[in-house]
């Protein structure tokens, strides 16, 4: 083949792959839901929970040593054990939590993380079920719904820099106790009336999203209140202060 001809196919095909492989470039940033700008990373943050004990008892063990084992398993988790027979401060902020949350005086074991608390629980199973419970983001959505739409597109990418967390979307429409788990939400956070979406998590409920940076940022500002940055593992440990949730009394 000539090579004038040769030349001009490369002129039209070099262009061709390069289109190809941005189009393929953006559909990974995507289908993440996430995009960045050019040299920004992730902001990955962990979940806080704080154990509240009795130092060397057998009950306060087996919950220490279940939660960190539900951690290590799951990941995206910082766990903070807090001995309250050897730190005032530790007593302190317990009886803090328990009046604001209505617990019994001088309760523990206590597991406190994403504004909520566990207490009077010492199986490991039982344990793990309201941990779940506790770090798992619940839409409600409906069929046809534009605005459940843009959460089911935009979320998913949202929750990847909280790896700790589980988003479970539950269909009004297809979901036999969706709407009664709903209704149920909306009355005891004393809200008006259901819509959808409807987004549980962190004791909190945010009715309606949708495609406007607003939206996201709501979410992202209620899940950076109980999360932490991850732990710098070059840093002296000594010189490290254990982290606390945040917590505002009545």
């Amino acid at each position: 083949m000539p090579n004038h001809i040769l030349m001009r196919s490369a002129s039209l095909i070099l262009p061709l792959v390069w289109a190809v492989t941005i189009l393929w470039s953006a559909s990974i940033f995507w289908s993440t839901g996430v995009v960045f700008a050019a040299g920004e990373t992730a902001n990955v943050r962990n979940v806080l929970i704080e154990v509240y004990v009795a130092k060397e008892t057998q009950t306060g063990a087996t919950v220490v040593e279940t939660v960190q084992k539900i951690a290590s398993e799951r990941g995206g988790i910082q766990v903070v054990v807090r001995d309250v027979t050897s730190a005032p401060n530790n007593r302190d902020r317990l009886k803090k939590i328990a009046d604001h949350y209505s617990l019994p005086a001088d309760v523990v074991p206590v597991v406190y993380g994403c504004n909520r608390v566990i207490s009077g629980v010492s199986d490991p199973k039982e344990i793990a079920e309201q941990i779940d419970r506790m770090l798992t983001m619940e839409v409600f959505v409906r069929e046809g719904c534009s605005r459940c739409a843009a959460a089911e597109e935009i979320l998913p990418g949202l929750l990847t820099n909280y790896p700790g967390l589980r988003l479970v979307f539950r269909s009004v429409n297809s979901d036999p106790t969706a709407v009664a788990d709903m209704n149920a939400l909306v009355k005891k956070h004393k809200m008006a009336a259901a819509s959808t979406p409807t987004i549980s998590f962190c004791n909190t409920l945010h009715i309606g999203f949708d495609r406007s940076s607003s939206s996201s940022e709501r979410i992202r500002k209620t899940l950076e209140r109980w999360t932490v940055e991850v732990p710098d593992n070059t840093k002296n440990k000594g010189s490290e202060v254990a982290p606390s949730a945040p917590f505002s009394p009545r």
